[in-house]
Parts: structure tokens; C-alpha cells; sequence
């Protein structure tokens, strides 16, 4: 059911129950069955010397959304006021939220190496 509750009904039509049961069981298992993770955070300090600063700035987190999903992770950016962005990573465990942190702040550094500014990570 714990497997329900994280990729829907697809996790128990493999083992063989019918889709209508799946269905009703993951609804079922999501309601009920609260999956702990762990987060991970750091602070994330931009600035930017071109005029769409912003721009680049928005693009960079968005892109950095598609790496940390690709690790099974979520993540939420929020400004602490420019140029510091708090950014929290939510995974399955430890081992998983760090390496999507790595890998998201490694996208993040790389795509803001094409733009004029300065990149600073700090973990906390």
C-alpha cells in the first residue's frame, strides 16, 4: 500500500489486482498512509549584472525543478530577499535529498556560469 500511496494504482495493477480495486485502494492508502521524508535546505545568494537578471534567475530554478525530480525529490525555492533564495529539498531518506541537493546546486552553478554574476551555495 506504501507503494500505492507513492505511484498510484499502477504499483498494485502490476501484482495483479484489478484496475478498479487498485484505483479504490491507492485512494484508500493515500488518505491514510503518511510517507515521512527528510528535507534538506540551503541558501543560495545571485546576483546578476545583465538587464533580464530576473529572467535568468527564474530560468535557473526552473531548470534546477527538472533535476531534483529526477532524483524522486521535491523541491520549493523561496526568496529570503534578493539576492538569498532559501532552497529545501523533500526526499525518501538522507542519501536521496543529498545527492538531488548536489545535483540540483551543481545545475544551478553551471547555468549560472553562462551569466554575468556571481553564485554563492551555503548549506545549512
Amino acid at each position: 500500500l506504501e507503494a500505492a500511496s507513492k505511484k498510484g494504482p499502477v504499483a498494485l495493477i502490476e501484482v495483479g489486482l484489478s484496475e478498479n480495486v487498485a484505483q479504490t485502494l491507492t485512494e484508500v492508502s493515500k488518505d491514510k498512509i503518511i510517507i515521512k521524508g527528510v528535507t534538506v535546505q540551503g541558501v543560495i545568494e545571485m546576483t546578476s549584472l545583465n538587464s533580464e537578471g530576473v529572467e535568468d534567475i527564474k530560468m535557473a530554478f526552473v531548470e534546477a525543478a527538472g533535476v531534483a525530480e529526477g532524483f524522486d525529490s521535491t523541491i520549493n525555492v523561496s526568496t529570503m530577499g534578493a539576492p538569498k533564495y532559501r532552497i529545501e529539498l523533500m526526499a525518501e531518506d538522507y542519501k536521496k535529498a543529498e545527492l538531488a541537493l548536489d545535483k540540483t546546486v551543481s545545475s544551478i552553478r553551471d547555468n549560472w556560469e553562462k551569466v554575468e554574476g556571481n553564485f554563492n551555495f551555503t548549506r545549512e
